[in-house]
């Protein structure tokens, strides 16, 4: 179709109006929050740590944390989940790690109750481009543990405890495949055409008025 110079302004002042009213623009792939996943994550009595986090590097919030160990010392550390309903998070979103504490208290001690306690130290930030992260495995020396805490490390607040040795958090980046915009690009041209009927309709009118 073949617009006349007089119609061409409405018809795209018509197509623009619609794009705008559909809310057509331009839509780009963007990050959400990654799942990772511990591998091979160790502790220097022989336990073992699996499970999986969420973590959102743009507003630096944990989520869904669940999280097993299990093995070594289980005297004293026996098997555990950590997961929202056991326990509760502890981060900064400007440093790379995550402690989580759990609901649960023990008394080792005459120093009163003490909570579970597991940290995860990461070697880098965790970012939305996922990938693999080493744990930080480097720790004080066993006898400071008690006065100063550890980076790798699962503990009763803290002691009795064990280093994390090795590990890591893998997460794959997911991104948003666009929308199409093909129905409503569709629609667009529907209504653009029906209101450049209408203009040339009314011009047609006022030709016959004249």
């Amino acid at each position: 179709m073949k617009l006349k110079p007089k119609y061409l302004v409405p018809y795209l002042a018509a197509a623009t109006t619609a794009s705008v009213l559909l809310g057509i623009t331009p839509k780009s792939a963007f990050a959400a929050s990654l799942t990772w996943t511990l591998q091979n994550v160790t502790f220097s009595d022989g336990g073992t740590a699996t499970g999986t986090f969420d973590y959102d590097a743009t507003t630096g919030v944990y989520t869904n944390w669940n999280i097993s160990v299990s093995g070594g010392d289980t005297p004293n550390l026996t098997a555990f989940t950590y997961n929202p309903t056991s326990s509760n998070p502890s981060y900064s979103p400007s440093i790379p790690s995550l402690e989580l504490s759990s609901n649960e208290l023990s008394d080792f001690d005459t120093n009163g109750s003490r909570q579970r306690q597991l940290r995860l130290p990461f070697l880098t930030l965790l970012t939305d481009a996922g990938g693999t992260i080493s744990l930080d495995s480097s720790n004080l020396p066993s006898n400071l543990i008690p006065l100063f805490g550890a980076k790798g490390i699962e503990c009763w607040n803290c002691f009795p405890f064990r280093f994390i040795t090795g590990g890591q958090v893998v997460a794959r980046a997911v991104t948003q495949v666009p929308e199409s915009n093909l129905g409503k690009f569709t629609l667009v041209s529907l209504l653009s055409l029906g209101l450049l009927t209408r203009y040339q309709s009314r011009g047609r009118r006022e030709k016959l008025a004249q």
